[in-house]
């Protein structure tokens, strides 16, 4: 006979994989974030705080996205959501080839004296 603890024994299972989820990229990230963090950080000029801040972000996003998917997962089924994930990729992909395709001459002017200007302080 079960007893009734006033807790559905499935949130167990929602929060053990909430948790995995949160923290198995730890490693991917880990792995992969070290080994780029210092190339990244010399090519950009980003310091190491600057770096982790943008690693918790991203894992913090990824908390908070999971569940959304899940939801449109059992809602629309893995097939539609995996198509609109591909169409959105590529769309978004492909924006990041035109982002300076639209800068004025002064825009690049700007750049230019800032990168003189940071390239001097050093």
């Amino acid at each position: 006979m079960a007893t009734n603890s006033g807790l559905f024994r499935g949130w167990r299972v929602v929060a053990g994989s909430g948790i995995g989820i949160a923290f198995g990229s730890v490693v991917f990230t880990g792995g992969g974030f070290a080994q780029l963090a210092h190339a990244w950080g010399h090519e950009f000029g980003w310091t190491q705080p600057q770096l982790a801040k943008a690693a918790t972000i991203y894992l913090l996003l990824q908390t908070v996205t999971f569940p959304v998917l899940g939801w449109l997962l059992d809602r629309w089924g893995s097939r539609k959501v995996a198509s609109a994930s591909i169409v959105l990729f590529t769309l978004a992909s492909v924006s990041y080839t035109h982002l300076r395709a639209h800068e004025t001459v002064l825009d690049l002017v700007c750049r230019l004296l800032l990168e003189k200007k940071n390239n001097n302080k050093t």
